[in-house]
């Protein structure tokens, strides 16, 4: 695949102002991918799929995203490849390479990279799977499970607590502080992990899994203030995720071979339900959206 031509910088001279530094190509398995097309996917990206899950801080560039982790940089591209007209063959060509670097990077371990990177490039990827024939070889269920272990180790469950997950004695224990962005990304990428955990897990017709929607899921539904503040769209739809675990927890841990509750149990457990559920309704209104509930009703 050819490279786009990138834009010539202008030399340093009196009198001449510099043009902006352009986005680097790059390339995967010998799939290499222009600056100019880079740039494109990445505003389709932001434009297209980041408002159905506000995950990303479309303030940095795709060279910083590249820097920080390529499997998340190459998860943007991928999923943005699946939208774009111009590059009708660019999926096709992507799904192998980024397959290939997906599963290299799960072999390194969260607590190794400690960041969040690889979590929000598996939460992405489970969102929007790479291509499949059949259901049976989609890995979101495995991959989805994935992120939530990885995001326990790193201690994104705990959002301001970074610090207690590293091993100690280290340098890095020593060293480490986390700042107020810090903070609200690690707590936007443990709510996307658990909407995605659980939209994937019911898709498949699982029962919940994992130490998901926890006391800090619940502050960012009830509170939704301070480090606990999430986009208005991303928290809608952790309180709809919410209600639905409930729902699945209720409806599949009873005591038996079924998982059912008991009989008499049944029904006053599915009026406790339905009465949430109006309390959600009047609470969120007129405020839904479709981006709110993508991820329940995919």
């Amino acid at each position: 695949m050819s490279t786009v031509d990138r834009a010539m910088t202008a030399d340093g001279g009196e009198g001449v102002t510099p043009a902006p530094e352009s986005t680097a190509a790059r390339v995967i398995e010998g799939v290499e991918v222009g600056s100019g097309q880079i740039d494109s996917l990445f505003r389709l990206y932001f434009a297209r799929f980041h408002p159905f899950l506000p995950l990303l801080d479309p303030a940095r560039s795709p060279d910083q995203y590249y820097e920080a982790s390529p499997l998340l940089f190459w998860a943007i591209i991928t999923v943005a490849a699946s939208r774009h007209r111009d590059y009708p063959r660019l999926l096709e060509s992507l799904a192998s390479p980024v397959s290939n670097l997906l599963w290299k990077t799960v072999q390194v371990s969260a607590a190794e990279l400690m960041n969040i990177w690889p979590v929000q490039a598996f939460i992405i990827l489970c969102t929007w799977p790479l291509p499949s024939n059949r259901v049976w070889t989609d890995p979101s269920f495995l991959l989805s499970n994935i992120a939530v272990s990885s995001a326990i180790q790193i201690g994104l469950h705990r959002p301001e607590h970074p610090r207690e997950f590293l091993p100690r004695p280290s340098r890095q224990y020593v060293d480490f502080v986390v700042n107020e962005r810090e903070t609200s990304e690690r707590m936007r990428t443990w709510a996307a992990c658990n909407i995605v955990s659980r939209s994937i897990t019911s898709d498949y017709g699982h029962g919940p899994t994992g130490p998901t929607f926890d006391w800090v899921i619940d502050q960012a539904c009830d509170n939704g203030l301070g480090t606990f503040s999430l986009p208005d769209e991303m928290r809608h739809c952790l309180i709809i995720q919410r209600f639905c675990h409930r729902v699945t927890k209720a409806m599949m841990t009873g005591a038996n071979g079924t998982g059912l509750p008991l009989e008499h149990d049944r029904y006053l457990q599915l009026m406790l339900l339905e009465e949430e559920l109006n309390v959600i309704e009047q609470q969120l209104g007129n405020q839904l959206s479709g981006g709110s509930t993508s991820l329940t009703y995919q």
